[in-house]
């Protein structure tokens, strides 16, 4: 069967679970090793998170899950929790509204990993692996807030005091990672979209349709609106008279961990 690109494929629990096995595979080498996996708050991705967890527990590693996060809080938690790998569980692109990015220490895979990867999984079956020792699953308790305290820290000279800030999360992963740092630097916050039932993510709102946020600018005179993204990875910026601001985020130049929030920090920074 001729390999598909794993964000062309729709992604149903069979195939998570392949790719959780495979990617378990590649990278055990003998020992335990560690996954972490996020998500956004999506319905599917908990359907989904469970079979990644089979997949690559039944290859023999060690799954730390962190629940909803932004794609850049996985990717600074898998160099700061010294993980092999990071699986996030993402709509962007994808016919079925489910996707993953997977990361290790240096970044998110290159494009001729991800083509071995396709192959290997578009070749191979579920199996039981009856020589491997299945691995542990724990649940992480405060990883949204690691992620807050280490996008604060990337602006330490920022103070918000005074400064009115509307911020629509998209229903989506930045639900309340983004107010929390918002309200950490001492703005005054008001937050929209951020009730995800597991189908309202990016649905005429955040990053796709910025028409409220320009609106909710106006109607409380707010100094400054961001958007982000349902997986937190993108944002758009309103300024005070109403007008996009010009957001340059150029993916070759900004790591993984540092897009989405603390972009959007940064752009305050140099605003304020």
């Amino acid at each position: 069967m001729a390999a598909k690109k794993l964000k062309e494929e729709i992604l149903t629990a069979e195939l998570a679970l392949r790719l959780g096995q495979v990617l378990g595979l590649r990278h055990k080498n003998g020992r335990t090793r560690k996954v972490l996996i996020g998500k956004e708050p999506r319905r599917a991705n908990y359907m989904l998170e469970t079979a990644f967890m089979a997949g690559f527990t039944s290859a023999g590693m060690s799954v730390e899950v962190t629940g909803p996060l932004p794609t850049s809080a996985v990717a600074m938690l898998v160099k700061s929790m010294r993980c092999d790998l990071g699986v996030m569980i993402t709509g962007e692109g994808v016919p079925s509204g489910n996707g993953p990015k997977i990361f290790t220490l240096d970044g998110e895979l290159s494009p001729s990993e991800i083509r071995k990867i396709e192959e290997e999984v578009c070749e191979s079956l579920p199996r039981t692996l009856i020589d491997v020792v299945p691995g542990p699953a724990h649940r992480i308790e405060g990883a949204q807030g690691r992620y807050v305290q280490y996008a604060t820290g990337t602006v330490p000279e920022l103070r918000l005091e005074g400064i009115r800030v509307i911020v629509d999360c998209a229903n989506g992963a930045a639900y309340e990672v983004a107010p929390q740092a918002l309200r950490e630097l001492s703005a005054e916050v008001f937050s929209v979209n951020i009730e995800p039932d597991g189908f309202n993510i990016d649905l005429l709102c955040g990053f796709n349709d910025i028409s409220l946020l320009r609106k909710q600018v106006h109607k409380y005179r707010a100094d400054f609106g961001l958007a982000f993204r349902g997986d937190g990875y993108q944002f758009r910026a309103i300024a005070r008279d109403g007008l996009e601001v010009c957001v340059e985020e150029e993916e070759s130049k900004v790591p993984p961990e540092e897009r989405g929030l603390v972009s959007a920090l940064r752009l305050l920074q140099a605003t304020f």
